[in-house]
This record gives C-alpha cells, structure tokens and sequence, in this order.
C-alpha cells in the first residue's frame, strides 16, 4: 500500500468519528437535536488541556499531550463508544488495544502512535495523568451544559443501564440535578487533582452560561417549584397536606408561619430502575427549624397551575382504543406515530378523539418533519372493516399458510446429504476407536503413522461436525417457523371468521399476525400485511385517513 493510501485510509477511519454520538448522552435520553460526537468530545478536551495548562500552569509537555488526546478515542472507529455501564474496564481494554493496533499498522509511524496510545490509556505519566482528567472533566461540563439547557428529564429514564448502578441511585435521591448526580459520581469515580476539583465544582456550583443564554433547565426550576422546603408552615399549608391525605408529623400548632417544610418519601427507588418520585399522597411532612419564604397560598397556587399545565401535556389513549399503536409509522420521515388523545374533543356518544401523531414531528417542534396527524379513530375503524372483508370471506391467506408450512416442513426432514454425512461421521468414529485398539499391539514403527491416520480422521470429522450443527439449525429453525404458522392457521381459522365476536384487545392481537407496517401521511395511510420473503399475501391497502388535525 502506498504513503497516499495509508493516508486516505486513516483519515477516512478518523472521520467516522465525526458520526459516532457519545453513549452516555443516548443512554440519559439527553433531548436535543443536536448531540456531541466522540469528534467534538476530542476537539473539546483538547481545548480545555489548553486552558487548564494556562491557567495552571502544570509541567508537562502540552504538545504530548494534545496528540495524546487527538488519537486517544481511536478505537472507537472499529468498537464505537461504550461505557463503563455496558462493559468491563478489561474487556473494553482488550477490545480497544486490538482495534488501534489494526488502524496504525499500515503507517510507518504507527508503532510510536500506538505506544502513545497506550501511555494515555495506562495514564502513569504526568502528561497520560494530566489528559485523562482532561478528558473525564470535559465528560463533566459538557453534562452541566446539557442540563442547564433543560435536554434530560430524571423521570423519563426507562431502560437506563446507568441506574443500575447503587452509587448512580444513591446521588440522584441525594442531588437536585443530573449535572450535580454526574459531578459527584465523577469526584467519587475518577482521581482529580485539586485543580481539576477546583473547576469541577465551580461548574456545579454556578450556571454555565450556554450560547442560548440559559441558566436554568426546565427540570430544575420544577424541582423547585414543587420542593416545600421553601414554603412557610402556616395553616394554609397544614390544611393543603390533610386534604392531600399526607401524612404529618407536626402538630397543627407547630405550623407557626415562620419555619419552612420538611418533606420525606418523596422518591421510589427500585433497584435497576430509574428513581420516580410518589404521588403527594405518599409523602410525609414535617415542620422544619429553617425560615420559610414563600406564604402557603402562594405556593399551593403555583402547584394549582403546574396540575393544570400537567393535565394539558400528551396523554396516551387507552390501551384498547388505539389498534394500530406500536405498527403505524410517519411516511414522510418514517418515525413512529403514536396515539394522542384530542383533549376536550369527544364523539356524541362519549368516546375520545384521538390521533396519530409522529414522534420526531413533536421531538423536533416540526422542525425535522412537517408530516400531518391521522385521525385515529377513523383509521382504525376503516382498517377493520377492510380486514374484515379481505380476511374473513375468503382463504387465500390460509392457503398461503399452508403453502410456507408445507414448505418449510420438507426442510425439517433429513436429506440425502444429512443422512450421507451422518453415516460418513458414525464410520469415522468406528475407524478412530479400531485405530486406537490397535496403537496396543503395533510395532512402535507403526504408531506415527497410526497418529497421523488419527488426526485425519478427527479433522475430516470436525468439518462434518460443523456442517451437520448448521444443517440441525436450520431444521430447529424451519421447525419453529412450521410451528408459528401452524398456531396462526388456526388462530385465524377458529377466530377470524369470528372477527365481529371479538374485543377491541383481542381484534388488536389478531391484527398483528398478519400486519408488517401501517404507514400514514395524514391523507392516506398504506397497510402492508404479512410477506414471505418476496411474494406478498396481499398487495398494499390504501385507506382515506378522514378529518386531519395538524
């Protein structure tokens, strides 16, 4: 490979790097348009070893150590970004050396690269020392910023692998804010200096100020408009907590209109969940020594208007209205849509208005996709009826059922090649047993080439072995597929025909044995139903979506 080659082939593997997004930003559910690449995380900490070194003035070799960090994330071309909360430190050790040492090998430099690579990742010396922090500290202000811009909410943390961890829990109950949970897991986690300390808590300490302008998230400002501990104990507030059914540990002449609120139980911590805090029901109040600021009407009032706000946001159906929800997806950007119910719109009869709307649209504030809402009870009363009348009058989709099973079933039997392997491996495993016999009673002349028949036989075997693991595969495979199509033959037999008999739940289930993807636009929504590899059951349903809200 030339120079010009090895040129172009690491700079195209280190430009993969400008489209790898950072896990933990993923992983925190960070809401933003926009997130911070393993590129931009380098340029960044780059830029602040430069600040720190200024300021600080450490004795170390600057140029060392913006190199050491320029190729610092290099494997992350070939294993992508991993935390410490999806991997172990060895494994992803193991797995990073191995990668940088493929990247580097065609460059004449690449050893020197690598051993620099190494010296960061080992971080023993002043500079490998002095660019770790680097990098864990810009991991930390980068946080802050995203907080004060209002990007991640503690409640909206399902499936979050980093909540599993007992210290990540523990400092969410303890702190007001993410950025403050992530700074103190860093102090806790990773050794800093004091300097590094130094700028650590100034960010937690005081508002990063963004390019926005922002100081404060969303979340916190709720966490402490809602937080009591601000609001004077005065009778207004004792009688707001009896008619929340709280439990109060005060006497009511305790409630001086001097002292603040003490509030307990405010959290449910369940172990690998994230931490979701209780009704107001479930809390247990108290009456504190602190001074109180806020007058009780004045809070309760605050608490009237965020229920309101509350009870205007997004509010999902319920669960056996919307048949489509979780198969229905945005045909303009091809997100999901999903069920919103028209608050204050209902039919004559009673029953909710609601519509399909797509995710990114509502994400992006239709920024990223203009694409109009479905009319989701009259899709969903179209579609049935349309299923009704392809599925139930006639058997094409049984028969074509029965076609893939009867199909799939001849692949479950063994054939002729089967058969000839097994029995060429049953002989090899006789011919190896009389060859071992005979080791016994032959000259010693004879027993390196007895060794040798050995050996042959055993790798012919093993090849044998692994085309006949991969052909009883296949059969459990096509096995388990014969035996899905035979459960939704019936299912559609004994059901189908009884569609109109059927709950809204159970049509619903049906519908998903045999629909692949609903696809809307806001004036036609296209039903693809249940394909076998390249032939279709049926061919596309375009149904009119009716009134469209935007």
């Amino acid at each position: 490979m030339s120079r010009e080659e090895n040129v172009i082939k690491y700079y195209v593997l280190c430009n993969k790097l400008k489209d790898v997004i950072r896990t933990g930003w993923k992983v925190w559910n960070v809401e933003r348009e926009r997130l911070e690449s393993v590129a931009e995380h380098i340029f960044g900490v780059q830029m602040l070893a430069i600040a720190m070194k200024s300021e600080y003035e450490y004795d170390i070799d600057i140029k060392k150590t913006i190199f050491m960090l320029a190729i610092h994330e290099l494997g992350e071309t070939i294993i992508g970004d991993l935390t410490q909360f999806q991997i172990s430190h060895e494994e992803k050790e193991k797995q990073e050396h191995e990668a940088v040492a493929n990247i580097l090998r065609g460059l004449i430099d690449g050893k020197q690269i690598e051993e620099l690579f190494l010296e960061f990742d080992a971080h023993q010396t002043k500079e490998a020392m002095f660019a770790y922090q680097c990098d864990k500290l810009e991991c930390d202000l980068q946080c802050k910023l995203y907080d004060e811009e209002g990007c991640v909410e503690l409640e909206k943390q399902k499936d979050n692998e980093s909540l599993r961890n007992e210290l990540v829990q523990k400092l969410l109950v303890e702190g007001d804010s993410w950025s403050e949970m992530w700074l103190h897991f860093g102090q806790q986690t990773y050794p800093y200096d004091d300097n590094f300390k130094n700028v650590s808590k100034y960010a937690l300490n005081n508002n990063i100020k963004t390019k926005n302008n922002i100081y404060f998230s969303r979340f916190a400002l709720k966490t402490i408009l809602t937080n009591p501990v601000y609001a004077k104990n005065d009778f207004d507030m004792y009688n707001y907590f009896k008619e929340n059914n709280v439990d109060v540990f005060s006497n009511k002449e305790d409630f001086d209109g001097l002292h603040g609120i003490m509030a307990y139980n405010k959290t449910l911590q369940v172990k690998h969940k994230a931490i979701r805090k209780k009704d107001i029901h479930q809390w247990i109040v108290a009456c504190g020594k602190h001074k109180g600021i806020i007058d009780g009407r004045d809070w309760i009032y605050v608490q009237n208007i965020l229920n309101i706000n509350k009870q205007k946001s997004y509010r999902k159906p319920k669960k056996n209205t919307a048949i489509l929800t979780g198969m229905i997806f945005c045909k303009e950007c091809g997100s999901p849509m999903r069920p919103r119910i028209q608050t204050g719109r209902l039919y004559k009869d009673g029953t909710e208005k609601y519509v399909y709307s797509c995710t990114l649209k509502e994400k992006s504030r239709r920024k990223k996709c203009t694409g109009k809402n479905i009319n989701g009870n009259e899709i969903d009363t179209l579609l049935l009826e349309k299923i009704k009348k392809i599925i139930v009058p006639n058997q094409k989709i049984c028969d074509e059922l029965k076609k893939i099973a009867n199909t799939k079933a001849d692949i479950v039997d063994e054939n002729d090649e089967f058969i000839s392997l097994k029995s060429k491996y049953d002989k090899n495993q006789k011919d190896l047993e009389n060859l071992i016999q005979k080791i016994r009673y032959v000259d010693i002349d004879l027993v390196d080439d007895i060794n040798k028949e050995v050996k042959k036989i055993k790798k012919e075997n093993e090849e044998i072995s692994i085309k006949l693991n991969k052909y009883n595969e296949e059969r459990q495979i096509n096995k388990l597929e014969v035996d899905v199509v035979q459960i939704v033959l019936e299912i559609i037999e004994n059901h189908f025909n009884k569609f109109n008999k059927l709950d809204t739940m159970e049509q619903k289930a049906l519908l998903r044995l045999i629909i692949n993807k609903v696809s809307g636009n806001g004036d036609t929504v296209e039903v693809n139903l249940l394909t076998d590899n390249s032939s279709a059951f049926f061919n596309s349903i375009l149904l009119p979506s009716g009134e469209n809200s935007k």
